[in-house]
């Protein structure tokens, strides 16, 4: 009997094992939280599933509907973008195009490579964040949980399009001018190893970006992202759709109707009325594209079909470009600190339509799901979405999100997205994307105080005289304007933050933190990290490219062929300029510092006060934590006053 009695206590205790291990578990995971002051505690573990959970809706029909056509648009224009890299590389270094070999081997190389990694980014984030809507129905004893919607990061994206891929192209060049597939491979190695920095400062920045929010003005730190959404996705479509006016103004009109004004088709979603009038356009219409050559493009698509069941995924072996990504740093980082910020409004909007996620989870979540992905080979990065009051209006629960991801993944593993890309409107992607770009900008606006729209705007000027650079801008003798090169190299988006906060100080007399900022920015313009126009390195090496981090210098062999060691002198008057002011204040000449910087509102408290102030329960837009929206545009201009 004692023995019978032994063994029964001894399997009694193995049952439990695991429940003690789930229990201690989920107690580290919500000290954790609590400790870096995450409000919303959902467990990992629950004896208790939820009550009568649905697995599958009308609802998650139209909101996988529209999710999937959300990312569809999105990739379509960034993979357009990417593939017409090699064509800007060769205007740059030769005034001509690269020749065709390299057209083949980037093109090969984004399809059979990048593509299918993207996937496997999607598809992780849209498990989790359907995880995440089980758990809290779990927690909360419900059964109307709706996932977050998870996808691409369309502005981080262009920033690395032409602010990562672009240069290293350029600067990769020569060392294989002789080996198309070797310079493909290295300039990708390059990129996803940057996009794999980038999602690990997205993590970092979950436990310490509240710290760095309180120190920069909204207007600075959406400043960067407000230009590449103003430059990238709604300027540059829009000169293009202006050269087929024909093909492009019809999708450009459905964009507006059905994203800001609101306007319904029925079940259709707006995405598709876009892409499907530029398309019907182009193809049926004789005579309506002035450059599209219908023979062309037909013999593209057929090439496109050889990508069919081609896949090259190679994990891990993209992350072997870390020694070319160290020189972008200064890029990634404000774009990962603003996802980072953004993810927060996402999870926001959530709470506010009674879904209350985990913000640091949500944070983390976003910046593993970009590594996951660079770690396949992809450098495109990912992030949650701001549609979720949309989704959840529909009815959807956590399924729509997993089928988003499964679609995905087989749409783009199986080489069927080439055909797909071939064959759209580039207009019609294009218009969707001014939407993008200039909601972006809208929302920018209404969350920065009045006060700080002059700096607002300045952000715009260097990511605007980087697309200026690239496009040809010039003096009259084909040299660069040299404050264009000033401005923009790099991207312009380190400048556009760090400059962008000076001006918030100068504007709210804060002079005392605004020299700090002119400290930091000597720092950086010394090496290379804003203003990085230096042709030499301290060394007299001529091989430095323009934006690549490097102490600055003033001359060789009496040539002042660098500009940073410039701006370090100027940021350093700039710092005593500011000095001098505080001094002035503090015995009153000037008057006191402005330090409310809460004249905006966010995103889901405007989302809320519209609802009690007009009534209305519809949810405003859809949209990525960009400000993206997709789906039922708003009802109506937010009656709030800024």
């Amino acid at each position: 009997r004692r023995q019978r009695a032994a063994a029964a206590a001894a399997a009694a205790a193995r049952r439990k094992g695991p429940k003690r291990s789930a229990d201690e578990a989920t107690g580290a995971m919500q000290s954790l939280q609590a400790t870096f002051g995450d409000p919303n505690h959902v467990p990992l573990f629950h004896e208790k599933g939820p009550p009568n959970y649905p697995w599958w809706t009308f609802g998650d029909l139209e909101a996988c509907t529209g999710l999937f056509f959300d990312n569809l648009s999105t990739l379509l224009a960034v993979v357009g973008a990417t593939l017409g890299l090699p064509a800007t590389a060769g205007f740059i270094t030769g005034g001509a195009p690269l020749p065709k070999d390299f057209d083949d081997a980037w093109e090969e190389v984004v399809q059979q490579r990048v593509l299918p990694a993207t996937s496997f980014a999607i598809l992780a984030g849209n498990l989790w964040y359907s995880w995440m809507a089980y758990r809290l129905a779990a927690h909360e004893q419900r059964n109307d949980t709706t996932a977050q919607p998870y996808g691409i990061n369309t502005p981080a994206c262009f920033v690395i399009i032409f602010s990562v891929i672009l240069p290293l192209m350029v600067d990769l060049l020569d060392d294989h001018a002789d080996d198309a597939s070797k310079w493909a491979d290295e300039v990708w190695k390059g990129a996803v190893s940057t996009t794999f920095i980038s999602g690990m400062f997205e993590v970092a920045f979950s436990w310490s970006g509240g710290a760095l929010k309180k120190f920069l003005s909204t207007a600075a730190l959406y400043g960067p992202i407000t230009a590449v959404g103003f430059v990238f996705l709604a300027f540059a479509p829009f000169v293009s759709i202006f050269a087929e006016p024909i093909v492009g103004l019809l999708p450009l009109a459905f964009s507006f109707t059905g994203y800001f004004s609101g306007v319904s088709y029925g079940k259709v979603p707006s995405a598709l009325l876009i892409i499907g009038s530029g398309t019907f356009i182009t193809w049926v219409i004789p005579g309506a594209s002035k450059y599209f050559n219908i023979a062309a493009r037909e013999d593209a698509v057929e090439d496109a079909e050889e990508f069919i069941g081609e896949n090259k995924l190679l994990p891990g072996v993209g992350l072997g470009g870390f020694r070319d990504a160290e020189d972008y740093v200064s890029i990634v980082v404000p774009v990962a600190l603003q996802s980072f910020i953004l993810t927060a409004e996402s999870v926001e909007t959530a709470v506010s339509a009674g879904d209350a996620y985990p913000v640091i989870e949500s944070m983390i979540a976003d910046g593993v799901g970009t590594m996951m992905g660079a770690f396949f080979g992809s450098f495109y990065p990912t992030t949650v979405y701001i549609g979720h009051p949309t989704w959840k209006r529909m009815g959807a629960s956590a399924s729509y999100s997993v089928a988003n991801g499964l679609l995905y993944l087989v749409l783009l593993n199986s080489g069927l997205f080439g055909v797909i890309f071939e064959g759209v409107s580039a207009e019609a992607t294009g218009a969707i994307l001014i939407f993008v770009g200039l909601l972006i900008v809208k929302q920018a606006f209404q969350l920065a105080p009045p006060r700080h729209y002059p700096a607002l705007c300045i952000a715009i000027f260097p990511v605007l005289a980087d697309w200026v650079s690239v496009n040809g801008a010039g003096t009259g003798t084909n040299e660069p304007v040299p404050g264009i090169l000033n401005l923009g190299t790099g991207g312009g988006i380190m400048v556009g933050l760090v400059f962008t906060q000076i001006a918030c100080d100068m504007i709210d007399r804060r002079y005392l933190r605004g020299a700090a900022y002119c400290a930091l920015a000597a720092v950086f313009s010394l090496f290379g990290i804003m203003h990085g126009v230096n042709a030499v390195g301290p060394e007299g090496d001529d091989e430095v490219a323009l934006g690549e981090v490097t102490v600055s210098t003033r001359s060789f062999g009496g040539k002042e062929l660098n500009e940073g060691w410039r701006f370090a002198i100027a940021y350093t008057l700039l710092w005593a300029f500011c000095m001098c002011h505080h001094v002035a204040q503090s015995m009153g000449h000037v008057g006191p510092p402005v330090m409310d910087d809460s004249d905006g509102a966010s995103t889901a408290s405007r989302e809320v006060e519209m609802v009690s102030k007009t009534g209305d329960k519809s949810e405003p837009h859809s949209m990525d934590n960009f400000g993206r929206a997709l789906e039922h545009g708003e009802s109506r201009e937010h009656p709030v006053d800024v």
